[in-house]
């Protein structure tokens, strides 16, 4: 079997073996829980309405279209790539099994990992110069994981920390403020306008699910995704102007 065969086939398989964990870990339920009763097993405000975690599935279609793209040979498959996906799909899978059993800790420094593996990859893949097909599975993936990780810093600063309601509001302000600055970097450097959307995706379920309880945290959220909105097109119409000029 050649080289490049074993690659896609270990690639497949550690994906497949990821989505698997993901669907046991809810159908079984590991630990008793499904993953989104540990969630809600602390209000934290900077949480996104459960709708939001529906991106996961356009996260795995996604990937799974990358592989099968990078099968029929539209982007060449290194030891490199490989190794960087693998340990993608594992950091993954790890983070649902740490999740599941309560280790918030762990779970929050895997989640880390997790999102430098992808980071690299995403990184990877602008270095090979891949078509823009290729890297928005990665782009949407990347961008989630950001507001993941900066979730479960909250979270665990809830669970494990127990912080007041009035700093837990606070974290969120500060988070939103991350994002936003997160948002300009991206916009600025590379334009990457998956990822900006996966950002206003996951602020309209912070703005939903805080809009009865934290209204004002719900209304500074929907404040930050107009501006969002509003820099987004007026630099895209800059940019246009300035690329059609040249």
């Amino acid at each position: 079997m050649e080289k490049r065969t074993t690659q896609l086939i270990s690639m497949y398989i550690v994906f497949f073996a990821m989505i698997a964990v993901n669907a046991l870990a809810n159908i079984i339920p590991l630990n008793g829980y499904n993953t989104g009763e540990v969630s809600n097993m602390y209000n934290v405000y900077f949480t996104p309405a459960s709708y939001t975690f529906s991106i996961w599935t356009v996260i795995y279609i996604g990937l799974l279209y990358w592989l099968i793209r990078i099968s029929l040979h539209k982007q060449p498959v290194t030891a490199t790539l490989m190794w960087i996906f693998i340990s993608t799909c594992i950091f993954n899978a790890l983070w649902i099994v740490f999740w599941h059993y309560l280790f918030d800790g762990v779970a929050l420094i895997i989640l880390g990992l997790h999102l430098v593996s992808v980071l690299i990859l995403y990184t990877y893949q602008r270095q090979q110069r891949a078509s823009y097909s290729m890297i928005i599975p990665v782009s949407i993936y990347f961008g989630w994981l950001i507001v993941a990780f900066t979730t479960n810093i909250i979270y665990f600063s809830v669970a494990t920390l127990e912080v007041t309601d009035s700093t837990q509001l606070l974290l969120a302000y500060l988070a939103l403020t991350v994002i936003i600055l997160i948002s300009m970097a991206i916009l600025f450097s590379v334009r990457d306008w998956s990822i900006l959307l996966v950002f206003l995706w996951s602020m309209s379920g912070i703005a939903v699910k805080n809009f009865s309880d934290q209204w004002t945290l719900s209304f500074v959220t929907i404040i930050l995704m107009i501006f969002l909105i509003i820099i987004s097109f007026l630099y895209l119409k800059q940019w246009k102007k300035i690329k059609y000029a040249n």
